[in-house]
Formats: C-alpha cells, structure tokens, sequence
C-alpha cells in the first residue's frame, strides 16, 4: 500500500513550527472531540463546540454540508454510535461543579440524516420530552451507555443502565431496545455496579464489578442458560485482576489487560473455559495503552500503543490491509500516536488519527479509491498550526530508594537547554492517571512562557503496573513526594534548571504535591500553586463525591490510611507555618471532588500564618476551570506570579 502524503499534510501534524502560540489560542476549547465515518462513506458524525454547548454534526463527506443536533441549550453532546447507514445514536452530558468538563447525564438520543428533530431514547426526562423512542416509558434517575450497537441488527442497540439514588448499592443491569418501536427486552441483573461486555454475536458474557469490600475490582463471567455470573480466575487460581477488553473471534476467548506481582502490566489472550492465559504483548517498562481492533469481521488484535517518552506502536498483524494502512501511517508520521477510528463497510475508506506532544490532533481519510490519496479531514485546533508548540522529551531517573521512575520534561522552543527557571508540574489524580507523551495544556504554556517543566510520574502513578500504582498507598506525603523531590533535584544536577528559580504548581493531588512541596522542602521551591487541591487528608474522608460509594471509600482507606493523627500529619493545612514562599490557591466553588472547603482552610491556615496567599477563586467551575474566560483569567495570573517569582 503506497499512501500518497504530501508535504503540506506533514506539517498540518505539527513538524513545521513557526510563530510562537497565544495564550488565547493555548486555552481555546478543541474544534472537534472525535470524529467517525458512516458506514457507507458518504457521511461523517462529530462533536463540535456551539456556543456554550457542544452538539453532534452530521455532514455529508462529498460536500461538508449538513445538520447540527443537540439534546437542548444546556446539553453536550459526548460519545456517539452510527447505528446503520444513516442514524446516530448519541449521549448527553451537562455542565456540573463536580468536574472542570461536562459529565454525562446517562441520557440518550438518536437522530436520523436529514432530520431535523432528534428522538429520546433514554434517560430521566423521558415522560418529558415530545419525540421520544418507546413514548411514556419514565426511566427515572439512572444512566444509560451503549455497550453493542448490533451490527447485523440495524434497529437494536444493547444498553446498561445504572440507577442514580442506589449509588454503589445499585446493580447494573442489561437492556436490549429498538430504536425504531422503541420495545426493550429486559437481558440481565449484572454484579453490583458492573461495566459489561457483549461478545461478537451481542451476547452479554462478562461483567467489571467492584468486589464486595470495594478494595479490588473482579471480572465475572454470565452463564445465559443458567442465568447465573461467577467469578472468573487464572488457571493458577491466584485470581490476578483481570480487565476484558474485546472478545475474540471465536467467542470463546478475549482480549485482556492482566497485571502480574511486579512490572507493568499486559495483554494477554484468556480462554474462559479453562481459565489458562497466554501473553501476547508487554513492554520492558509501560502497560499498554491504546488497543486497536479491526473494523471488519473476523475481529482481530491489530495495534497496542505503549507511552514511554515517544509512543511506541507494535502492529501485531501482518498482511490484513488495515494493519498495512497502519504501518505505512506510523512510519510516515514517526512519534506520534497513530490510530485507525474508523473504517466504511467495503473497507475502501479509513478514517484515522495522527497526534504528538506538539499537536493536539489531526484527522486524516484514507480513499483507497481515489488514488490512496491521505487527505486532512478536520484538525481539533486549527489555531495552533504553524506554532512553535514545545516538544516533550522523556526523562527516566532513580528515586531515593531505588525505584525506577519516568517522566517528561518540556523546554521552551526558542532558550537555550541550560540554567532555566522552572515549574515542577505533579499530576493529579493519582490513582488512574499518568503524565504521558501526548499534548499537555499546561507544559505547552508554560514552557511557551519560557518555562522548563517537569513532571515526573510518582509512585502511584499509573502506567507501569499494579506493583508501581499500589507503592503509593499509604505514602502520601512522604514517598510519593519524595519522588517528585527527588526529580527536582536531578533538573537542577542535569542544568536544566536554575536552583534559584523553581516553583511547583499542582491540580487535584497535584495541589496536594505542591503544599506538601514546600512543607518538606522550603529551600528548594521559590514559590507553590496549588489548584483545586486536597489539603486536609481528614477533610477528603468525610466531604466529597468520592467517599459516597463502597470502591471510593475502601481507596481512601487504602491510599490514606485510618490513622487520624497521621491524617493531620500529612496535611497541608497542619504545617501552613513552615510554608515561606509565596503561594497561590486557585479553586471553584462548585468543586464536589475537592470541595472548595479545602482551600477555604489552607488559605486561613496560611493568613494566621502571615503568609497571605494570592487567590483565584471562581463560584460557578468544578473540580478545575472550563470556561475559557476563567481559564485566561486563571492563567494570565499564573505566568504574571511566576514571573514576579522565578522570572525568565
């Protein structure tokens, strides 16, 4: 397969850079969140931004014309599914305080091509809405995701349905719709609040539940006839987490994600019958990332991306002509994350993406028709190309006791490598969450601002195993800081940064990581922000949304211990006196994951210390800003406290 890419379309990925970027432009929402081919060809689906909401559009791909739908002036549209040639079935979302996005409301639409008026299919304003799939039925509170759209089955789509009041003492349970009659067949009551797979013939086998102590998460398999769903085990009976991802073409085996004593995890080929596993793909250092399949029967393995410095793709077929398509891709665009998102029933249009650390992201289509050409469908921010966005090189160090660490270090395009002043970037999270080589929002401003910036992925973190993640149970504040310490120090040794010129500046457990930054080491920063921050360990146990379900708790108790006298220990808010360096506290009054409480508290602790901080305070955003008017605001404020402070 020869793919014909011209020179103007390599540099639409992000390898000829010019002007440096605006920080109006760093901050602008993305034109696009995803993308997908009908299954003929001859249309697209996509989100894009509209005012304060983010609707569907439906266009036709010969003529880029077409339907904007939404599910009402203060809905986003999110995740999407053409369910034959021409209709969609998408979800709404909404803005809440309890994230800087839009979360998911669980509700459901469809809409045809052409038409101008969306139906309901699902969700809480069922009894409300005028055109509605199955009219009168009231769904009450509980949320609906699509898990199969039936491919041999144009009008039926297989939903699970979660109950809002029930929490984690809800089951979830399996439904069967047509969206035309809008009849529902009631399939099964799964484990507690499960995450289901079908097979490939839409036959509900396994089932992703919290056990019963909420401390681990188990796979459980369903027996159809014996209506029965049992705990599924390795054949050594050691019941190694298991995470299914896609059945195999034989429905007797899947695809899964399984983590062993120590190591990253991954991906293996498990047999449900007998239980017995077979590797069949795992890097030296990271777990696996992105997982691609093929778009056509038989479903096959195609691709696993792993993020250590570059992404690094393994295609694991050879002749099938999507996984040629994809080697021709990654060769012509050399570090960056390549992934096939769509492809037409005939298999003569692939619909792929082409991102890196210094594009956010580029569609490309695939016309095996019209001369192999590769043409540029759509980039989600136009506005940065032809910038001299920074580039992310991967960094790798010990830290104090040995353990191997990994991270990124981001330098400004147009400095020179040596003596910089620079921005200690802790991630939040930690739990599911990793710095990688992708495009990262606040390393491309700083460092545009003339900043080197570190972050480094802790013990903790996630990404390079069970053994890796569980190591930060328990060490908040003492290990896990020590790793971020220890990565500020190997900056300064390498000459990467000016010792004199360092601050650390966090979001979520990243504020956390700042606060206790300059409580440990109060000659090492010159300054600490700290963004919607936990600060009070106590605090995080008794408010907020993550101790209102069983998995939620059980991890506070797991990450955070029980010891209440250690809680305080390891509190921010208990050493606000030893903080000298000046501080900034940036948070939203809506915040339901870190409520706005803890930095009500921080900031008084610090006030009765006599060290009042600089405050950035917003009543109407969550859990991180997002609107852009607050993130200008937030940012212009940042670099101008940063300059007063470490200067460039």
């Amino acid at each position: 397969m020869r793919i014909m890419i011209s020179a103007l379309l390599v540099a639409a990925a992000g390898t000829i850079a010019a002007k440096p970027p605006l920080l109006t432009d760093l901050i602008r929402h993305h034109r696009f969140d995803s993308i997908q081919l009908s299954p003929t060809g001859e249309y697209i689906a996509a989100t894009v931004p509209h005012g304060r909401r983010r609707v569907l559009s439906i266009l036709n791909l010969a003529t880029m014309e077409g339907q904007a739908v939404s599910g009402g002036a203060a809905s986003y549209v999110t995740d999407f599914h053409w369910t034959n040639d021409r209709q969609v079935v998408y979800s709404l979302a909404t803005k809440h305080g309890r994230y800087a996005q839009p979360i998911a409301t669980g509700e459901l639409m469809v809409v045809e091509v052409g038409a101008k008026t969306p139906r309901y299919v699902f969700g809480y304003r069922a009894s409300r809405m005028r055109d509605t799939v199955g009219k009168g039925f009231d769904d009450g509170f509980s949320s609906a995701r699509v898990i199969d759209t039936l491919p041999n089955d144009d009008d039926s789509i297989i939903l699970e349905v979660r109950p809002w009041e029930a929490k984690d003492r809800g089951n979830t349970t399996v439904w069967e719709i047509n969206l035309e009659t809008g009849t529902r067949v009631f399939l099964t009551l799964a484990p507690l609040s499960s995450s289901v797979l079908t097979d490939n013939a839409g036959v509900v086998r396994l089932a992703i539940a919290p056990l019963k102590d909420g401390s681990h998460i188990g796979a459980f398999s369903f027996d159809a006839k014996k209506l029965h769903w049992s705990r599924v085990v390795d054949k050594s009976g050691t019941n190694i987490p298991m995470n299914p991802i896609q059945f195999a073409a034989d429905n007797a085996h899947v695809y899964a994600i399984m983590s062993r004593a120590s190591g990253p995890d991954g991906l293996f080929d498990v047999d449900l019958d007998s239980g017995e596993s077979k590797l069949l793909s795992m890097h030296e250092v990271a777990d696996p990332g992105l997982i691609q399949f093929t778009h056509s029967a038989p479903i096959q393995l195609l691709a696993v991306t792993y993020d250590h410095g570059k992404p690094e793709i393994e295609v694991l077929l050879q002749d099938h002509p999507e996984a040629v398509f994809l080697r021709t891709l990654a060769r012509s665009f050399p570090h960056h994350q390549v992934s096939i998102v769509s492809v037409t029933r005939d298999g003569k249009k692939i619909l792929a993406r082409v991102s890196s650390d210094r594009n956010p992201g580029t569609y490309y289509l695939y016309d095996a028709a019209n001369g192999n050409k590769l043409t540029v469908i759509a980039d989600v921010a136009p506005w940065l190309q032809g910038t001299d966005l920074p580039s992310r090189t991967g960094i790798s160090l010990r830290a104090k006791d040995g353990l191997n660490l990994h991270g990124y270090l981001t330098l400004p395009p147009d400095k020179p490598r040596k003596n910089l002043p620079m921005v200690v970037v802790p991630h939040g999270g930690p739990i599911g969450v990793a710095d990688q080589a992708a495009y990262d929002i606040d390393a491309a401003i700083l460092a545009s601002h003339g900043y080197a910036v570190l972050q480094i992925n802790f013990r903790g973190s996630s990404g390079y195993g069970s053994a890796f993640l569980r190591a930060g149970f328990g060490t908040w504040g003492r290990e896990m800081q020590d790793d971020v310490t220890q990565a500020t120090r190997w900056a300064i040794e390498q000459g990467y940064a000016d010792g004199d010129r360092v601050c650390i500046y966090g979001a979520s457990y990243g504020g956390y990581a700042a606060l206790m930054g300059v409580v440990r080491e109060p000659t090492l920063y010159q300054c600490a922000i700290g963004s919607s921050g936990v600060y009070d360990l106590k605090l995080m146990k008794t408010r907020g949304e993550i101790k209102e379900t069983i998995f939620g708790r059980a991890y506070l108790d797991e990450a955070l211990g029980t010891d209440g006298p250690e809680l305080t220990a390891r509190s921010p808010i208990t050493h606000a006196g030893k903080i000298k360096v000046p501080v900034m506290l940036v948070h939203g009054g809506e915040d339901e994951r870190v409520p706005i409480e803890h930095a009500k508290r921080m900031r008084r602790a610090l006030q009765n210390a006599g060290n009042k901080p600089e405050w950035i305070y917003q009543p109407r955003e969550g859990h991180g800003f997002h609107e852009e008017k607050n993130m200008l605001e937030m940012y212009t404020r940042m670099l101008a406290f940063l300059d007063k402070h470490i200067g460039h």
